[in-house]
């Protein structure tokens, strides 16, 4: 099992407004669908809420919370209360076929950013209007064991605008 996060973000590095995605990109939409399905994906509360069904479906949705009385509308959603708890279950279970892929939101990044493995960010080339949520990009860039390992740019006509699809990797102690 890798820990993955995926995240799209514009040119200030925002990622989202009042709870919602800042573009709504079918490309990177699709990109989204493919890499996460068949996988855990972990999110916090907010971000769970602002999802159409409150579910992924064909993922295990997994939410990261400190309210102790949370209830998700959707009685599939597994609900934790403790970052080591997930970290513990997730990589020594036997469920090791299934990548966990961390979702959002800013804070669910920043905490998992130490034990994440891969980074997939979508950089939309245009600035937000409006954005009070962002990516901690900057420990992405001065973290000397994360290497860029991809990058393939498109022109997505929906928000004419290209977007650039990014995959870092964080190298092992060997590499």
């Amino acid at each position: 099992m890798t820990i993955k996060s995926i995240v799209a973000i514009d040119l200030n590095n925002a990622i989202g407004y009042k709870n919602e995605l800042l573009y709504k990109i079918p490309e990177d939409l699709k990109r989204f669908k493919e890499l996460t399905t068949g996988h855990h994906v972990l999110m916090g509360r907010k971000t769970l809420e602002s999802l159409p069904n409150q579910y992924l479906p064909h993922r295990d949705n997994i939410v990261l919370t400190t309210d102790k009385n949370y209830k998700p509308k959707d009685s599939r959603v597994c609900v934790i209360h403790d970052f080591t708890k997930i970290i513990n279950h997730y990589t020594q279970t036997g469920e090791q076929d299934k990548d966990l892929w961390i979702i959002g939101g800013a804070q669910i990044y920043e905490q998992f950013f130490d034990v994440t493995e891969e980074f997939h960010i979508t950089v939309i080339n245009d600035y937000a209007k409006k954005a009070d949520k962002y990516y901690p990009i900057e420990r992405l860039f001065s973290d000397k064991s994360i290497i860029l390992s991809s990058s393939e740019t498109i022109y997505s006509p929906s928000i004419d605008a290209e977007v650039t699809f990014n995959i870092y990797k964080r190298l092992k102690e060997q590499d």
